[in-house]
């Protein structure tokens, strides 16, 4: 695999996906070296800690995420959710 360009933690994931995907279709197998996988962990440690730093006045509110139809069917709602039709 050759990068065009410098990627980071959330685009390594994407080809880890990827990756899986093709191994589980196909009959290869991706090797990764430990060295990259060290590297890319150390970079989502680095960018988990500076989103808690930078994240600390806003307001946790799990009542407004959308899970989907049936996760949110048996949440006990504040107020009636309005959803728009396409």
């Amino acid at each position: 695999m050759v990068a065009l360009r410098k990627f980071d933690d959330v685009d390594w994931r994407a080809i880890e996906k990827a990756m899986n995907e093709l191994e589980a279709r196909l009959p290869v197998k991706f090797v990764i070296p430990s060295d990259l996988k060290k590297l890319v962990e150390q970079r989502r440690l680095r960018r988990y800690q500076s989103a808690k730093k930078h994240y600390t006045h806003q307001d946790f509110k799990p009542d407004t995420w959308d899970m989907g139809e049936e996760a949110n069917a048996v949440l006990p709602r504040e107020e009636p959710e309005m959803v728009a039709e396409a």
